[in-house]
């Protein structure tokens, strides 16, 4: 749930002028606005993505060998040696599964500055502020099967002969350490090619606006207007390889097209 505090302060240049507060109206010629804008929010644990679904900030992941065959080329060739020569102690090769979940907190302060440069056309400019928290919690779903994999390696007679591999996965198998937060740190790093897990935070400013808003009519109760703008990319962009950062703008130029509304 969203939890808005809107203040306006309203300064005008001409003592004693009206300022009418329906949505279709502009500015008086010569009146001043300035309006601050704080909105925070609670737990988010979901957004939005470019398909408009509904995608939790939850990851789960099996450390097994399908997922560690890609590291390098060394554990690459190791671990196509070991499906090889034992397609049952490759599928019983694991690490275990974690899951990762995301919380972020997020607050806005938006600035906004408005004139009336004709009675009809007022212009007006927004510089928001981000502040943003992401909490990532790590949780281990399911242990290593280092015990299942070494009987499965050591009951086949399909090793080949000779094969210096085959013989190192026997060697290893009554030997692999248990999947330390280093571990995983390395296969999210090193093979998924993202920067480290864990805990984010920061501040700085959004995108800026500017909007142009011009009022084709005089009607009393209703009313007829043309908008458009600017918006400049002045925020910080998504980091692509980091999972847990909040981006505060798009990146791009945006032109907001001219439109026109009855209100």
């Amino acid at each position: 749930m969203k939890l808005s505090l809107i203040i306006v302060i309203l300064f005008t240049g001409i003592c004693g002028t009206k300022l009418h507060a329906a949505y279709y109206e502009t500015l008086p010629q010569g009146v001043r606005i300035l309006a601050l804008h704080y909105t925070s929010t609670d737990d988010i644990t979901s957004s939005y993505n470019d398909q408009k679904q509904n995608d939790p900030h939850f990851i789960k992941q099996s450390f097994d060998a399908k997922t560690l065959q890609g590291i390098n080329a060394a554990t690459g060739a190791l671990f196509d040696e070991l499906k090889k020569s034992s397609p049952a102690a490759y599928e019983k090769f694991s690490f275990g599964a974690y899951q990762a979940r995301a919380t972020a907190n997020i607050s806005v302060q938006a600035t906004a500055f408005g004139y009336g440069i004709t009675p009809r056309y007022t212009s007006t400019i927004m510089f928001p502020y981000y502040r943003a928290k992401v909490n990532l919690d790590i949780e281990r779903t399911q242990n290593s099967q280092h015990q299942e994999f070494s009987d499965n390696l050591h009951n086949t007679n399909d090793y080949g002969t000779g094969n210096q591999l085959t013989l190192l996965w026997k060697k290893l198998a009554k030997k692999l350490p248990d999947a330390y937060p280093s571990v995983i740190q390395s296969v999210i790093v090193n093979h998924f090619q993202y920067e480290p897990l864990g805990n984010w935070s920061g501040e700085g400013p959004g995108d800026l606006e500017w909007a142009n808003m011009y009022r084709l009519t005089d009607w009393r109760d209703a009313g007829l207007m043309i908008t458009g703008g600017l918006v400049l990319p002045t925020g910080r962009v998504d980091n692509p390889d980091m999972i847990q950062d909040v981006p505060f703008g798009d990146g791009q130029l945006l032109i907001m097209a001219i439109s026109l509304g009855i209100l």
